[in-house]
């Protein structure tokens, strides 16, 4: 397992642990995400669209989705 497979998995379990639904109340599909590098290397080591991805389908803003995502999440899981 190489270290993007392995956030991938980190993160698809905290996400599967919140219990996220789209405005209608159905199951979001948390497998669509990416952890990639980023673009730009100055940016950092991993790169995550799930917040965009997630917010798309519950029809919230990414800002603001993942914000009330994270606050939900266990705080061992959320910390840098």
């Amino acid at each position: 397992m190489n270290i993007f497979q392995d956030f991938t998995a980190r993160i698809e379990a905290l996400l599967a642990g919140l219990g996220l639904t789209t405005p209608e109340g159905a199951p979001l599909e948390i497998k669509r995400f990416a952890v990639e590098p980023p673009r730009d290397a100055t940016h950092g080591d991993l790169a995550c669209n799930a917040a965009m991805v997630l917010a798309k389908s519950a029809g919230q803003n990414p800002t603001r989705g993942w914000r009330r995502w994270r606050s939900q999440a266990p705080a061992s899981s959320t910390s840098a």
